[in-house]
């Protein structure tokens, strides 16, 4: 035990973590500098690294002397691994905003289920992890899109684009699985399968439907975990091209709906509960910080309710004024337009249906708010909708 301990230290201790990656995976950071960021704005990324005399730098900085944005987002998720494993709950909370800053009795609860997840943080399970993650945004890269769609109309998400890869058994995601054993690059393997059907972060901003939760029976036991651990570690990340200081988006709403929803998709995965109810219930569950934030709950069993849960999550909106504008803005909406949105973010996705499933919504409303700041959310939900 001992010996694993320090062999995990060995491999996330320090400025060693970047270079470990850069030596292994190098090739792969490189195709993450050539992808596109739909978040924009001129805000100058802060970091924590020095490196000579230069100080405040991002791992892309650190690493490269230059910084890009896609690579910083997948290394301060792998950086999120060494903040669990220490238990640094200041340098896991660093950047985020007082108010809603993960408690550290939820950081503790994650931390435990990152133990359990990597069998009480076995070295092979941890590499496991940061292979995982190092992919998890390999589909992005327009050279690898270009590889695996070629000509063809269909257009595939990310996940999607990995998945295929994987299958193609191309060399720029062949090589990390190469360094896994036959049982761990199988779990990751699974995972992506999974992810090609399910991004789990979109389920937690509401993006997604029903039908998408089948995926999750491709996972069982420790596949499920590691799996589930990598999507919660990619949020940690997702603002680390703006802020590299630490899990800026792993806020304390968001991390007790990833923590809640695992119970839900494990019982999916292991056929105890259909994915309608279960997708409801995570709604549910995704909703509460508007309810503790004095926001009436909202019944998932009424579609416009569900409708209208749904746009909040993939606003983000956590707090009581700005869900109660929305609420307004949406029963303000004429008849035929409220109408549409309701029955086109009501259809499940199970047994025949065609679901709208809205990707990078998030990052579409982040946009669309920055640059309509002064529109009425009437407004807002009519370009969304356009």
């Amino acid at each position: 035990m001992l010996y694993a301990i320090r062999k995990v230290q060995a491999i996330i201790r320090g400025f060693w973590l970047f270079k470990l990656l850069k030596k292994h995976f190098g090739d792969q950071l490189g195709r993450l500098q050539n992808v596109p960021v739909v978040e924009r704005g001129g805000v100058q990324p802060k970091g924590t690294l020095v490196k000579d005399s230069a100080t405040d730098l991002t791992p892309s900085q650190f690493l490269y002397g230059r910084y890009i944005k896609e690579v910083d987002r997948t290394l301060v998720s792998c950086l999120s691994i060494r903040w669990l494993f220490y238990g640094d709950y200041d340098a896991f909370k660093n950047g985020q905003p007082d108010n809603m800053a993960v408690k550290e009795e939820t950081f503790h609860e994650l931390r435990e289920f990152a133990r359990v997840a990597l069998s009480n943080w076995d070295p092979d399970h941890v590499w496991a992890l940061i292979v995982s993650l190092i992919l998890g945004d390999l589909g992005k890269d327009p050279v690898l899109q270009q590889d695996v769609q070629g000509n063809k109309v269909e257009q595939f998400n990310h996940d999607q684009v990995l998945q295929v890869a994987v299958g193609k058994k191309l060399p720029i995601v062949q090589k990390p699985l190469q360094l896994l054993s036959e049982e761990l690059a199988k779990c990751v393997e699974d995972g992506i399968t999974m992810g090609a059907g399910l991004n789990i972060p979109q389920l937690i901003q509401g993006e997604n439907v029903p039908g998408s939760l089948e995926s999750v029976r491709y996972l069982k036991g420790k596949s499920f975990d590691l799996k589930y651990l990598e999507m919660m570690l990619d949020v940690c990340g997702a603002g680390g091209h703006i802020d590299a200081r630490g899990a800026v988006r792993m806020i304390e709403p968001v991390c007790q709906s990833f923590l809640g929803v695992r119970h839900l998709l494990k019982d999916v995965s292991e056929g105890n509960r259909d994915v309608v109810t279960a997708y409801d219930e995570a709604l549910e569950i995704c909703g509460k910080s508007l309810i503790d934030n004095g926001f009436q709950k909202l019944d998932t069993k009424n579609t416009d309710d569900r409708c209208l849960l749904r746009i909040l999550r993939m606003g983000r909106v956590i707090d009581k004024d700005r869900a109660q504008r929305f609420e307004t803005a949406f029963n303000n909406l004429p008849e035929d337009t409220r109408m549409s949105l309701v029955d086109g973010l009501s259809d499940n996705g199970v047994g025949g249906g065609t679901a709208v499933i809205l990707y990078y919504m998030p990052a579409v409303f982040a946009e669309v708010l920055r640059v309509n700041h002064e529109a009425s959310e009437v407004e807002i939900i009519e370009i969304l909708m356009s």
